[in-house]
């Protein structure tokens, strides 16, 4: 079964920038706010894109080895009815 793969959040940190790399998101750097901006350095280019990632999972264990590696996830429809695997890490509302 295809997904389309997103995330909740769209800053990240180094370390959880490599891990969303290998699933082919894209990041820039961001720009610091002022000089003591020690906030989270990278945004997603492709944030919240629906499509532009497509994984495909086809059992029951394969999902749940995805769950092991990133956690919340919810499976949603996007407005063209197809099938979404969200990463749940951050707010959403």
């Amino acid at each position: 079964m295809k997904f389309n793969l997103s995330t909740s959040h769209f800053l990240y940190n180094d370390k959880n920038k490599k891990r969303l790399e290998k699933l082919g998101f894209i990041f820039k750097k961001k720009p610091k706010a002022h000089h003591n901006d020690n906030s989270k350095k990278w945004y997603m280019d492709n944030y919240n894109m629906d499509g532009h990632i497509v994984i495909e999972i086809n059992t029951l264990e394969e999902l749940l080895e995805f769950q092991k590696e990133y956690k919340r996830l919810v499976i949603r429809e996007n407005d063209e009815k197809e099938l979404c695997l969200e990463i749940y890490d951050g707010y959403r509302e």
